[in-house]
């Protein structure tokens, strides 16, 4: 049995014990990280916006 979706899945769900957070706090939209990310070139908080981009790419 091949395991790759579970761990793709748990990479998933750690990474959103981060993301949504974040999102609450910044009242963000779009939710997606991708396109959020991609619309947002720039920090939004820097620290914490470069913490959640690294975040991002790690599970990338």
């Amino acid at each position: 049995m091949d395991s790759d979706p579970f761990y793709t899945l748990l990479e998933a769900s750690r990474f959103a014990t981060h993301w949504l957070p974040f999102c609450k706090i910044f009242n963000m939209e779009p939710r997606a990280p991708e396109v959020y990310f991609v619309e947002k070139s720039e920090p939004h908080n820097d620290c914490q916006w470069l913490a959640m981009k690294k975040l991002y790419e790690e599970m990338k």
